[in-house]
């Protein structure tokens, strides 16, 4: 199954009903990635931009639409700060 939601939960369900490792087969399966992918080293942002567009595509239309950014978003502010005087902007 391709579907990365489905296997999302899956694997979360797992996760908290075993005591043992669980398998991420049919999770990276869902993203397109083969057996042979998992000698190549991946991404984490590529990875987390993969899942967090797919889930935000399936949440389109529900009233859920839009929590995806509301998580992640953020602000960023540069400033100077002086060393030598009081000054910061």
């Amino acid at each position: 199954d391709e579907n990365i939601c489905l296997n999302l939960q899956r694997l979360f369900g797992e996760m908290q009903l075993s005591d043992s490792p669980c398998s991420t087969k049919s999770l990276t399966k869902s993203f397109g990635w083969n057996d042979s992918d998992i000698f190549i080293q991946h991404d984490v942002q590529e990875f987390c931009r993969v899942l967090l567009d797919n889930l935000e595509e399936k949440m389109k239309g529900t009233n859920l639409e839009g929590r995806i950014a509301d998580l992640f978003r953020g602000k960023s502010c540069s400033f100077v700060r002086c060393k030598e005087v009081d000054y910061e902007s």
